[in-house]
């Protein structure tokens, strides 16, 4: 799978990439950028952006300049965050109670991303955990659950359980 950007329109693209699982299954993975109403950008969980997809990412944030924030959404997925807090060492990074345990090389802001601190800053997304299942899970190998996110003007849902598939064009 190449990596792919589609822009779902009001300020919302999805950003569709690849992630080998055991050296031999692509599980995929993905994030989402949003202009938020002031023209500045937040991401919805860390991708290392590459290729077209990077230079396209760069062309609309004036170089990543405009990027304020990385709101990591799901507390196992740590593995582009290093590389996210290079690309974008402006940006406050939000995550879970594990994100700064796992890296700790990243700006990580003292509210969780989980926090209503954030949904009050982030008004035009409503934030959501599914009920029955840990939001971190006390079994490490159980990466089941993650905070859910809905943009309200693009009408567009991003759960940071990966999709293999891409978007139909």
């Amino acid at each position: 799978m190449t990596d792919e950007m589609y822009d779902l329109g009001a300020g919302f693209w999805s950003i569709r990439g690849s992630f080998i699982k055991n050296g031999i299954l692509d599980i995929g993975v993905q994030c989402a950028l949003i202009r938020l109403p002031s023209g500045r950008f937040i991401f919805l969980d860390s991708y290392t952006l590459t290729g077209d997809v990077r230079q396209q990412v760069m062309a609309l944030t004036n170089d990543g300049q405009n990027v304020e924030a990385v709101l990591n959404v799901h507390p196992f997925h740590t593995v582009h965050c290093a590389q996210m807090a290079k690309d974008f060492p402006q940006a406050t990074f939000y995550g879970s109670s594990r994100h700064p345990e796992q890296v700790p090389e990243a700006n990580w802001a003292d509210d969780l991303v989980e926090s209503d601190a954030i949904a009050a800053r982030y008004s035009e997304l409503e934030f959501s955990i599914p009920r029955g299942i840990h939001y971190i899970s006390p079994d490490e190998t159980v990466h089941a659950s993650s905070l859910l996110v809905y943009h309200l003007l693009a009408r567009a849902f991003m759960s940071m359980i990966p999709l293999r598939y891409p978007l139909p064009s």
